[in-house]
């Protein structure tokens, strides 16, 4: 069997995927929405740390399946940075599990 490309390999694990894009900049999560989209990822929104965790800690009340696989977050942010949200969301056990790419 041929080796998948890097670009099939996110595919196959980011398919039908819940992802939460964290970023203040509009143009940002626009690009990476498309991106994910592109690789079949469900793709949530958020403009800030802390409606990023308001979504994260709505989401555990949900089933299995609607819960989020992924969080991206901006390094620099107005008001909460990315640093301290990805801490804040790894300290809540209900989301410790949940992998955040800064």
């Amino acid at each position: 069997l041929p080796e998948l490309t890097k670009a099939a390999q996110l595919e196959t694990v980011l398919a039908r995927k819940r992802v939460l894009v964290i970023d203040d900049v509009a143009a940002n999560r626009r690009i990476l929405r498309e991106q994910l989209w592109a690789w079949g990822a469900l793709v949530d929104e958020a403009e800030t740390g802390m409606d990023g965790i308001h979504q994260l800690q709505s989401s555990h009340s949900g089933r299995l399946n609607e819960r989020f696989s992924l969080v991206i977050v901006d390094m620099h942010m107005p008001g909460i940075d990315g640093k301290t949200t990805a801490q804040i969301i790894k300290g809540d056990s209900r989301s410790s599990d949940i992998p955040v790419i800064l």
